[in-house]
Parts: structure tokens; C-alpha cells; sequence
């Protein structure tokens, strides 16, 4: 064989297998456009975890996302989050569901 033979045939398996690695970047990115929910779970000791979730929440109704928030709270029942979800409930009825 001589070099130009081994340059096309090099080229030609190069092209090969860009195609194929395009054909997986083509998949990755169709799946990618599927809509699909997200769980953020907050956890840990200290503050802050309720104000980063509300934050997170406030964002996605604002891009006009559908919300659910499950809070588990020990001991207290005169929580913040709570009075608010309350009040908002009372002026927005049927856009919070409550269980």
C-alpha cells in the first residue's frame, strides 16, 4: 500500500467513526429534550436549607413551573413556611394543594 492508499483509507475510517460518535451525540441530545421532574432534597444541620428550597421553588413558578414541596418538620408547628403557605392558600384558592 502505498501513503496516499494509507491516507484514504485512514480518512475513510476516521469518517467511519466520527459518524458513529455523532449518531451517540444525536441520542444524547434527543433524550435530553424529554421533559422529566426533578427531586432536590436539602438535608444537613444549620440554617439555611428551607431558604435555599423556597428559593429554588420561587424560581421554577416563575418560569411557570409546576411545585410540590414535602417539608418535614419535628417538633414545631408555628413555622414560617407554614403561616406563609397558609396566607398565600387563602388568597390564592386552588393553587395550593394542601395534604
Amino acid at each position: 500500500m502505498t501513503d496516499p492508499e494509507k491516507e484514504v483509507g485512514k480518512e475513510a475510517r476516521h469518517a467511519r467513526r466520527m459518524e458513529r460518535k455523532k449518531a451517540v451525540v444525536d441520542a444524547a441530545i434527543a433524550a435530553a429534550q424529554q421533559e422529566r421532574g426533578v427531586l432536590v432534597v436539602n438535608t444537613g444541620t444549620g440554617k439555611g436549607k428551607s431558604s435555599a428550597a423556597f428559593g429554588v421553588v420561587a424560581r421554577a413558578l416563575g418560569h411557570g413551573q409546576r411545585v410540590a414541596v414535602v417539608q418535614f418538620v419535628k417538633g414545631r408547628t408555628d413555622t414560617g413556611e407554614e403561616a406563609f403557605f397558609r396566607t398565600f392558600a387563602e388568597r390564592e384558592p386552588g393553587r395550593l394543594i394542601s395534604l
